[in-house]
């Protein structure tokens, strides 16, 4: 006598086994079918999960989604490749996060300092002090050109500064 499968299982007609689908396919009737790029499965899966925002997959019939790297943040699910997927943090912001699901994942350089490149992992990579001379009173801003001149009768004799110090 026949049978019924439990979910996410199939058999060839005449068979008296149920087997899973594997892990990066789902079952769509009675057959087994890989997961389409940008989606992934585990074993015995009816249906495909598109992969998280910081990760992707452009490989049909996977288990798992390829991450984001360090320096990047993902914005929306089920994506193809890296590019598609990954997008840098912004001059003046840095990440070291894997897969870093949105851009408030990406941390701003530090007030006193300000961003030198794109996608950086770290802010000792990514963020430079403001000069002597200059102080940065905001977080995050992306050029020199942000940190502020002292203006006159005041100095800063250090870099890395958040304001300038009253000449005496």
């Amino acid at each position: 006598s026949c049978s019924i499968c439990g979910t996410g299982k199939t058999s060839d007609v005449g068979q008296s086994v149920c087997l899973a689908c594997l892990p990066g396919e789902k079952l769509v009737g009675s057959t087994c079918v890989a997961c389409s790029a940008g989606k992934y499965s585990g074993i015995g899966a009816t249906t495909c999960t598109p992969c998280e925002a910081g990760r992707y997959q452009s490989v049909p019939g996977q288990a798992s989604c390829t991450t984001c790297p360090v320096g990047t943040h993902g914005a929306e699910e089920g994506k193809t490749s890296a590019k598609l997927a990954c997008y840098d943090c912004t001059v003046g912001k840095y990440s070291a996060a894997l897969g870093a699901p949105k851009e408030a994942n990406c941390n701003p350089c530090a007030a006193g300092s300000h961003g030198t490149h794109p996608r950086s992992n770290s802010s000792e990579v990514g963020c430079a002090s403001c000069r002597v001379g200059r102080y940065g009173a905001k977080s995050g801003v992306a050029s020199a050109d942000e940190c502020i001149a002292c203006e006159q009768g005041s100095f800063q004799d250090e870099a890395g500064q958040v304001s300038c110090k009253p000449a005496t």
